[in-house]
């Protein structure tokens, strides 16, 4: 092989590594935009998931109130069941006194009309 041909063989060489770094150069750059195009969309995720965890800890926040609301409500309307049931209690035994008293006045008013009716039979 002759100087030329040397010469040659090493601008081919050249050449093709030229070339070669050129395309390494240009996957690079690619992979660079691709990486901050990546990392753009994971922040744009990372700002939606905040905003969603926000979300969720208020909607938290609101379930619980109304958690502690029903909590309330149901020991409310237990007193309310209780005071109820001690009313007609109360009423069932007021009733059992009426009763009791209608029935003394039903038994005093037929001792008197037979009283009055042997007094009128004896005139």
């Amino acid at each position: 092989m002759d100087t030329d041909q040397k010469l040659d063989r090493l601008d081919q060489k050249l050449e093709i590594l030229t070339d070669q770094v050129g395309r390494l150069t240009e996957g690079l750059v690619e992979f660079r935009l691709d990486l901050r195009e990546m990392k753009e969309v994971m922040r744009q995720q990372s700002e939606v998931l905040q905003r969603q965890s926000e979300t969720l800890d208020r909607q938290s926040e609101t379930l619980d109130r109304q958690s502690e609301t029903l909590d309330r409500q149901s020991e409310k309307m237990d007193r309310q069941s209780e005071m109820m049931r001690q009313n007609h209690e109360a009423f069932m035994a007021e009733m059992k006194q009426i009763r009791e008293v209608s029935q003394q006045q039903a038994d005093t008013t037929a001792r008197l009309v037979k009283i009055v009716d042997r007094l009128l039979s004896k005139e």
